[in-house]
């Protein structure tokens, strides 16, 4: 072939780089299977982002909610992590590989979820994030904050937030 053809060609299908932040809910799930049903080019490239955090946020009453701060054995909370990111990416690479034969990449790194992604975003280059939403409460969100809303605000390319219905 004509390498101008080629190159022409090359232009007008160029790759995409989807970025799709996942945990242990099934609205990462949510997220994998709407961007299959809607989004989906050819020459996509998928990087599924996890974060683990170290802290645990959780409510405790009638209402009241704070931060607890686990101090336990490094090795053992490595091993807990890896298990559940293991069980986690193995289910959502299979279901984008075996559903929409996408290419795809995996970045794992610790920290504050939403700090984490948009650095993520910005060090990989990544065009679009589609991210599930956990459908917290209007006053909840306000008080407590949630990723999707931090990503939302401080990644500088497009997120689409898929609901959780």
């Amino acid at each position: 072939t004509d390498p101008a053809i080629r190159l022409r060609c090359d232009m007008a299908n160029p790759e995409r780089i989807i970025g799709i932040p996942v945990d242990a809910s099934d609205h990462s799930e949510k997220a994998c299977d709407w961007y299959l049903k809607n989004m989906k080019q050819a020459n996509d490239v998928v990087v599924i982002i996890h974060v683990s955090e170290m802290t645990h946020s959780g409510s405790i009453g009638e209402g009241g909610s704070m931060t607890i701060t686990f101090e336990i054995n490094m090795a053992s909370l490595v091993w807990v992590v890896m298990f559940v990111v293991d069980n986690v990416l193995s289910k959502l690479k299979g279901y984008l590989f075996n559903k929409g034969k996408v290419g795809f990449e995996v970045k794992l790194c610790g920290g504050k979820p939403g700090e984490a992604i948009c650095s993520i975003i910005k060090e990989r280059g990544i065009d679009l994030v589609i991210m599930g939403s956990r459908g917290m409460g209007a006053i909840r969100r306000t008080f407590v904050g949630s990723v999707s809303d931090y990503v939302l605000h401080h990644a500088h390319v497009p997120v689409i937030i898929c609901p959780k219905h």
